[in-house]
């Protein structure tokens, strides 16, 4: 099992923030390449703070969960917040095993899921 650090599960991470990005009726932000990870994480980024602008959090990392856990229409969280698959994503991420996969529920891999993807918004952006 990896760490949720490791750089293959960071990897994996910036890999799904690509993929489930979607910036359609975001006119500002229509021509951005959803390969490159860097300009989709500064995108999303720059989406959720003009989205929480009149709110007020402790941390940018603080905001940005509020915001992953609202179900944003331009990150798919929903894939893993509210569809069964969430142990599943995060174990296949972490390359577990299928014993250590029962050690496991939905919501704390939803929680770990959305904490990683959070982070690496943060870190690429």
């Amino acid at each position: 099992m990896l760490r949720i650090n490791h750089k293959a599960v960071k990897a994996k991470a910036l890999r799904w923030i690509c993929e489930n990005a979607d910036f359609t009726g975001y006119e500002d932000f229509a021509s951005v390449d959803c390969s490159d990870p860097h300009a989709v994480c500064a995108a999303l980024l720059s989406i959720c703070q003009a989205e929480k602008f009149y709110s007020t959090y402790p941390t940018p990392g603080s905001m940005l969960e509020d915001w992953c856990m609202g179900l944003p229409s331009a990150l798919d969280t929903a894939e893993y917040l509210y569809r069964p698959g969430a142990r599943d994503l995060l174990c296949g991420w972490l390359e577990m095993t299928d014993e250590e996969k029962t050690h496991y529920c939905e919501y704390d891999c939803a929680v770990t899921l959305n904490r990683i993807i959070v982070r690496e918004i943060l870190r690429n952006a």
